[in-house]
Formats: C-alpha cells, sequence, structure tokens
C-alpha cells in the first residue's frame, strides 16, 4: 500500500490529512468543492456537510416530497443518545382553520409554509443544547432515522422510537442515563427518583413503623417518643 492511500485509511469521505491538520473536499461534476482545513477529522467531516449539504444530518436525502424527519443525536466521546423529531416547515398562514401537513395533498399550501430551523437544529433538549453549546458541535453525530410525512406521522414515529428504546429509563453499567430524553410527549417523564429504590426504602419504612407504634421508643421520663425523631430512619427521595 502507498504512502498516499495510508494516509486516508479510518476517514470520513471526503476528509483527507494534510501537513497542517485537515481538509474537507468533494468532487462533484469533474470539479473539486473545497470546504476549508480544520484541526480533526470530526471537524472536517462536519464542515464538509454544511458547505456541499447545507446541513449536518447524515441520512437526509430528498426532503421534498417530506414535512419532518425523526432524528439521533450521538455523544461521540459518551455515546449519550437523544431522540427526537424536526419539521422542515412552520405555519406562516392565518390562524385557526385545517392546516394540512401533508405535501401530496390537494389541501397543501406550500405558501402557507416556511422553513424551519432544521439545518443547524440541535434538539430541543436544553441539557444536550447546553452541552453543545460549551464543547463542540463536530463531537456529536446527527443521523435520520426516518423521514414523515405529515405531522401525525412525525409524533408517532418519535413516540413509538423513544418508548421502543426506554429513553426514560435505561442506563449503561455505572448506572449513568444513556439517553437525554426527559420525556415522553410531554406525557410521560423521567422520574425524579429511582422507582425501584423507592420502594424497597418504602417498604422497609412501614415495617419499621409497623414495629416502632408496636412498641414506641420513649424517653427517660416515660414520654413517647415520635416516630419522625426516633431515628430509624424512614422514606426519602431517592435521587
Amino acid at each position: 500500500m502507498s504512502r498516499k492511500n495510508k494516509k486516508y485509511i479510518g476517514l470520513p469521505k471526503g476528509v483527507y490529512k494534510t501537513k497542517s491538520g485537515y481538509k474537507a473536499e468533494k468532487r462533484v461534476n469533474n470539479k473539486t468543492e473545497y470546504y476549508g482545513c480544520a484541526r480533526c477529522p470530526e471537524e472536517a467531516e462536519y464542515k464538509l456537510y454544511q458547505g456541499h449539504y447545507g446541513h449536518h444530518w447524515k441520512n437526509m436525502g430528498d426532503t421534498s416530497k417530506f414535512f419532518g424527519f425523526l432524528y439521533l443525536i450521538t455523544n461521540k466521546k459518551t455515546g449519550k443518545k437523544y431522540a427526537g423529531v424536526k419539521q422542515l416547515h412552520y405555519w406562516n398562514g392565518p390562524r385557526g382553520g385545517y392546516k394540512c401537513s401533508d405535501k401530496s395533498s390537494e389541501w397543501w399550501d406550500p405558501k402557507a409554509w416556511v422553513d424551519s430551523d432544521w439545518r443547524y437544529y440541535t434538539s430541543s433538549s436544553v441539557p444536550l443544547n447546553q452541552e453543545i453549546a460549551e464543547g463542540k458541535v463536530w463531537d456529536y453525530s446527527f443521523e435520520v432515522i426516518k423521514m414523515c410525512h405529515d405531522k401525525l406521522d412525525l409524533h408517532l414515529s418519535e413516540v413509538l422510537y423513544q418508548m421502543e428504546h426506554d429513553v426514560l429509563n435505561a442506563k449503561d453499567k455505572n448506572g449513568e442515563y444513556l439517553w437525554y430524553n426527559e420525556n415522553i410527549a410531554s406525557l410521560e417523564f423521567r422520574p425524579p427518583f429511582n422507582k425501584e429504590e423507592a420502594r424497597k426504602l418504602s417498604e422497609i419504612t412501614k415495617e419499621k413503623m409497623r414495629n416502632y407504634y408496636l412498641k414506641p421508643q420513649v424517653t427517660s421520663t416515660g414520654e413517647v417518643i415520635p416516630f419522625e425523631e426516633a431515628n430509624l430512619g424512614g422514606f426519602k427521595d431517592v435521587r
């Protein structure tokens, strides 16, 4: 294998090693489109997508027939993920009335819909967005899981995917959450405490209370010590 080929091994397509770092470029119609230099392959790949495709979403494809997409964002360093959906368009027509979100329908009104900020969008998760803002956006991968035809397809796909992957409860071997998601459809939320641990502590507390009231603790003067002051322990919010 030649030295020229060796320096491209393991690099994303369109990213090349240079003496000073990395560069991003793509051949289009026998012409090379150059998108700048970078300090790492991930930054070069990000510049390539933004420069050539106009966005950072992998597997996007043609957007002309779709209303939105289901996406997956992954922190490349930690593996932690976020699953959500994004509309390609937002309603800018009159208030009230029927808002058809299916582009294939005769009721679709292209003049009433405007493009959203999907090209640079980084989720609706406050913790994730803060993390990205404090770090480097190219340390995250942005992947389209499914293109959706209308608003119903969009939100059903999101709920089913999030439920299937148990985004509110799944943890790694260290007990850390695997997903940034903190709710599903704003109806089911990540519990503020460990349910199983809380159940165990609740049973222990009930047993202590039962034993206490069968034989209460008393002071040297004969006064009954309240349960919460008897140093027996009680239910605590396990966060």
